[in-house]
């Protein structure tokens, strides 16, 4: 049961992010990295490395804007998929 709560206590907030070469990687306030593909985000992989890095970490958090993009990720389903 100990893992349970372990696991329920993390905190899936980004406290930045960066697309470096073909990988985008948020950091999380509670000390975890995730890298997933851009590939996995169409509008991300055809922007220009301006766009791409012309980022906001919005909603306490909770998700990653590219407003040059007109992109919005969310950070809880980034650890979904990167499992």
């Amino acid at each position: 049961m100990a893992a349970v709560e372990h696991i329920a206590s993390v905190d899936p907030r980004a406290k930045a992010a960066r697309v470096r070469g073909a990988m985008l990687i948020v950091s999380l306030v509670d000390g975890r990295e995730v890298r997933v593909p851009i590939r996995w985000f169409p509008r991300l992989l055809a922007g220009s490395a301006a766009a791409r890095a012309n980022l906001q970490i919005t909603e306490g958090g909770r998700a990653i804007r590219w407003p040059d993009l007109d992109e919005d990720i969310g950070v809880e389903p980034l650890l979904a998929t990167a499992r």
